[in-house]
Order: structure tokens, then sequence, then C-alpha cells
């Protein structure tokens, strides 16, 4: 008999977005949006990583989907 389990990769992702949506909820707390400067030093403040650090994490969370830029350059949280 066969188990399907999911591969490495999928559940790294999986892993990986939920630290992301995490780190999301505790930066954006209940602000709808923030720009670009208060998202990148919210994510400095809460976690005492350096800039390029924060800039790294704004890039994933975008690319994950768990924020996205809106029409006036705001970031705001993406559907969960």
């Amino acid at each position: 008999m066969h188990l399907l389990t999911q591969s490495t990769a999928a559940t790294a992702n999986d892993h990986k977005r939920m630290e992301l949506c995490t780190l999301a909820d505790e930066v954006f707390g209940d602000k709808p949006h923030l720009k670009w400067v208060e998202l990148r030093d919210a994510i400095m403040a809460a976690r005492g990583w350096a800039k390029s650090t924060g800039d790294n994490k704004i890039e994933a969370m975008v690319q994950a989907g768990v924020i996205k830029k809106s029409s006036f350059g705001f970031y705001e949280k993406g559907q969960p």
C-alpha cells in the first residue's frame, strides 16, 4: 500500500508562508495599510533585523501573496 504525502518543498513553502503571515499580522496590527518605509521600519522593530533583511521580507511577503501593493502605493495584507 502506498501513502501519499506532501513533498518536502511544499511543506517548507507552507511553513514559510505561515511564518510570513504571522509577521504581517504582527506588523500591520489593526492598520489597514502602510507605506513601504513604515512597513520596513515595523519589521525591523518587531524582529530586530537590519534594513536589508526588512527589504527582503517585504519582497518575500509580496511574492507569497501575504501582502499586496495597492494602486496608491500603500501595502496592505492580502487574502489569507
